[in-house]
């Protein structure tokens, strides 16, 4: 039986207005109901780039060859009116740090009832209110009348990262984009926060895509996998195939630098990422142990290892197995 499909990015190029080479190339992602992904590579590889072509925040990002579509409607395609409208009822946004959804100095509830309203008109404050304690009472909130009538300021950052999560949710997306939303948090909290949002992907079977560093909080969410590196993604596929099975250097160079309870230091992956990504060839290819002399010019096509588990990678076929 065929998976209903969300979101599909198709072939997607992407630039920043003003400049002269695209930040992402070629991209391609589906998402499908009740799945996780994890999009992971490290910092200015491209990551929050695909973040902000899927949002069509304006002025943010500019699509110049491909697409993506929201149940089969391509959003360029779409009016401001219905951009704003799927933003929050299909699209729900949680941000890494709280304070990019939450205004530190007005009260919670002020702040749910104005989300709820700015997409139905027909919203009461009570019916908001309501909605919002429900929703932070499932975010393990014990009193969240509490919490509803102070200010994100008043709260530690965890809290305001569970409201975060709760007001994304208000208006219960099918989707739900959430940008290292564990990265400023101690480690319990984001273990709170990975909890969280694994119960709303069984409760409401909410897709989410997740940015992250964090390789614990891939092996513990993810469904499927994307390793970004030089505004491409070099390898994609379930998460049991590309955490055991790695297919691409840049990906196992990945894995290699983790710590481990051993006691052997983590390896460095050498070199630095680079500032412009290349039209063509390998962007990871100078810091690569094993490139030819042909990698930094060859052409990017996917290499399929096992079913629904690619790499940019030629040797991946082989040397990922």
């Amino acid at each position: 039986m065929e998976r209903e499909t969300l979101l599909e990015v198709r072939d997607l190029t992407v630039r920043y207005p003003g400049a002269e080479r695209p930040t992402l190339r070629d991209v391609a992602l589906t998402l499908h109901p009740g799945q996780i992904t994890c999009v992971i590579g490290e910092s200015g590889c491209g990551k929050s780039t695909l973040f902000h072509a899927i949002m069509q925040l304006p002025g943010r990002v500019e699509i110049t060859e491909g697409s993506v579509s929201f149940r089969g409607q391509d959003l360029r395609d779409m009016t401001k009116q219905q951009l704003r409208e799927l933003r929050g009822n299909g699209i729900g946004v949680v941000f890494q740090e709280p304070g990019a959804s939450l205004d530190p100095i007005r009260r919670i509830h002020v702040q749910f009832y104005e989300a709820m309203r700015a997409h139905s008109r027909r919203v009461t404050k009570q019916a908001a209110r309501e909605k919002a304690a429900e929703l932070l009472r499932s975010m393990e909130f014990p009193d969240p009348d509490r919490i509803l009538a102070s200010c994100p300021a008043q709260l530690s950052g965890g809290m305001n990262q569970r409201v975060a999560i709760a007001l994304a949710m208000a208006l219960e997306p099918d989707i739900l984009l959430c940008d290292e939303p564990t990265s400023a948090l101690d480690v319990t909290v984001q273990a709170q926060i990975v909890d969280e949002l694994l119960r709303l992907r069984d409760e409401y079977r909410t897709c989410i895509m997740l940015i992250t560093h964090n390789m614990g909080v891939v092996s513990k969410m993810a469904d499927r996998v994307a390793v970004m590196y030089g505004g491409r993604i070099v390898e994609y596929g379930p998460k049991a195939d590309v955490l055991h099975h790695p297919a691409h250097p840049y990906t196992r160079a990945l894995l290699e630098a983790i710590p481990t309870l051993d006691g052997q230091p983590p390896r460095g992956i050498p070199g630095k990422r680079p500032d412009v990504f290349p039209a063509a060839g390998c962007a990871f290819a100078p810091r690569c142990a094993c490139a030819s002399p042909d990698c930094g010019t060859c052409a990017m096509e996917k290499h399929l290892i096992l079913e629904a588990h690619w790499t940019l990678c030629p040797k991946g076929v082989t040397d990922g197995v």
